[in-house]
């Protein structure tokens, strides 16, 4: 079995492409020659890193067109404060996740040496103290999850009127998130080898499964309970799946281990994890703190309307980061192996690609949200455009940083700014419930995007730059402002041309999309087409579908 074979889990014969022993096999990518380790490595991560992508986005289309389904099918059949009970609870639970410590993301940082080495025993000690780590943390999170149970009314301002009990349906909520820390730690594995594409598909599976069921019972049965029932059942086998195959594929996590981590990885670790959680709670708070405070200070209604927002948002935002958090696993790789400055040059046509289509988001969200809004529920469920416009300039100052968020993830950058997040925390929480009383829902995000702009904003490229990149911090802030400009600009125009549309309609708001495909990524590629960055990407474009076309 050839060492590549051995990295990435294979068992039998090697992907196409791919040298098996010391030859090519039959499709392999180069004739005649035989690829070097180093070259095998640099095919391997653009082979994973498009396979990742291609299965992620198409998995992703399929699962938010049915979550959307879904959630058009709750609008319609059930009332608008089952809506917000919704909100609230998975919101409440974003926050127990905290229990989990950014354990995840330090276990698997702690993975990719190990995987690139082929260093099993190693592997098998990281993913035995993983497995202990996370039954405690899923007993944690059960423990005080129940606790908070008597606590319920205090997150409601006013309590809706519903025949299901609030503690049942809360408890339901907690037996569905607690399988995650029970069985699905070892899809960790799948993602340290670069195939994240084999947990994709097995979400995909159980999401499909799952979406059926739910819109069967809404339509047939309109039980706000059985609707939950099907939810937690799904996740439980989606989670023991990944499980069972996990030991299938790699089939060392079965055996004995007989290592124990040493006492400077448990230091290590520790620093890490510490790290992490305070990382962690700044982003669970950013995202999670809006929906309490709505609940709190204007009503559980309101929440419910803004949930509609929400979920478009998060589609767009999944289906954006999906293409990033594909690629984080060979950035490790990558980051393990290259000079400061290969990283650099792979960096800037990250940010590239990400300031583009964060950009290309928020222009569209910004002139579509209420149209799509208004022709999907009716104006009922509208924000103002004020508010929606305060809510996408929070939308674009997180989703533009995915691309440093990604690089230090995957150096394992976490200790340096571990405060920054809870100062983030304070802020967010101070200005919005401030803001809550002057500017209602406006002021809410008004306080997320403040917090952002006081701190990860400057501080995670700051730290980027200067530990990991070895470059003068200016010249991430001239890319982004430069993006930034085109995004605004392309807003405006769209804006202007719209002004001559109808308010409303099925044509008009075509055009509308036809006028930010347009304007906004023409504009992109006038302004950019001739950047090392374009180039870059192009080049990569042009490789992926040169290797696909030899491999045929």
């Amino acid at each position: 079995m050839s060492t590549f074979s051995k990295v990435v889990g294979f068992r039998g014969k090697a992907p196409d492409g791919i040298v098996k022993g010391n030859a090519l096999n039959q499709k392999g990518i180069v004739k005649g020659n035989v690829l070097n380790e180093k070259e095998v490595k640099k095919l391997s991560r653009t082979k994973f890193v498009t396979k990742n992508i291609s299965t992620a986005m198409f998995s992703k289309i399929i699962e938010q067109v049915l979550n959307f389904a879904v959630r058009t099918v709750f609008v319609y059949q059930m009332s608008v404060e089952y809506l917000g009970v919704n909100g609230l609870f998975v919101n409440i639970l974003s926050f127990l996740s905290l229990a989990e410590l950014g354990t995840g993301s330090a276990m698997l940082y702690l993975l990719y040496k190990p995987v690139a080495e082929n260093n099993i025993s190693q592997i098998q000690i990281y993913m035995n103290a993983y497995r202990r780590i996370y039954r405690v943390i899923g007993c944690v999170v059960l423990i005080i999850g129940l606790s908070l149970m008597p606590f319920l009314s205090f997150f409601i301002a006013d309590m809706p009127h519903i025949p299901e009990s609030l503690e049942v349906i809360y408890l339901l909520y907690i037996i569905r998130t607690v399988s995650t820390y029970f069985f699905a730690y070892k899809q960790s594995v799948f993602l340290a080898h670069q195939q994240g594409y084999a947990v994709t598909l097995n979400n995909t599976l159980f999401t499909v499964i799952r979406c059926v069921l739910e819109i069967f019972v809404l339509c047939i049965s309109h039980n706000f309970m059985l609707y939950l029932l099907i939810s937690v059942a799904v996740n439980y086998a989606m989670n023991i799946r990944i499980f069972i195959r996990a030991d299938k594929c790699f089939p060392y996590l079965k055996e004995n281990v007989n290592g124990h981590i040493s006492a400077g990885e448990k230091q290590h670790i520790r620093k890490n994890v510490g790290a992490m959680f305070l990382h962690k709670v700044g982003l669970v708070v950013l995202n999670s703190s809006d929906n309490l405070i709505l609940s709190k200070f204007i009503g559980i209604v309101t929440v419910g309307i803004y949930s509609n927002y929400g979920i478009i948002l998060t589609v767009v935002k999944t289906m954006l980061w999906t293409v990033f958090d594909a690629v984080v696993p060979s950035v490790g790789n990558l980051c393990a192996e290259k000079n400061d400055n290969q990283k650099y040059q792979v960096f800037r046509s990250v940010q590239f690609v990400n300031l583009w289509l964060s950009g290309f988001c928020a222009v569209s969200l910004g002139v579509l949200a209420n149209p799509f809004i208004t022709l999907w529920i009716g104006k009922n469920y509208l924000l103002s455009q004020y508010t929606v416009m305060v809510i996408i300039i929070s939308y674009y100052l997180q989703t533009n940083m995915r691309a440093i968020e990604m690089f230090r993830s995957a150096t394992g950058l976490f200790y340096n700014d571990r405060y920054v997040p809870l100062i983030q925390c304070i802020i967010n929480i101070a200005v919005s419930v401030i803001g809550v009383h002057f500017f209602g829902v406006s002021g809410i995000f008004i306080g997320t995007s403040l917090s952002i702009l006081l701190t990860g904003f400057w501080v995670q490229p700051f730290m980027v730059f200067r530990h990991i990149f070895r470059k003068p911090l200016y010249l991430y802030f001239w890319q982004y402002l430069k993006c930034t400009v085109i995004s605004v600009i392309s807003f405006v125009g769209i804006q202007y041309l719209c002004h001559f549309l109808p308010d409303s309609g099925i044509v008009p708001f075509l055009i509308k999309i036809l006028c930010c495909l347009v304007v906004t990524n023409g504009l992109f590629v006038a302004v950019f087409c001739r950047t090392e960055e374009f180039r870059f990407l192009t080049d990569k474009v042009k490789q992926i579908f040169s290797g696909r076309r030899v491999r045929k």
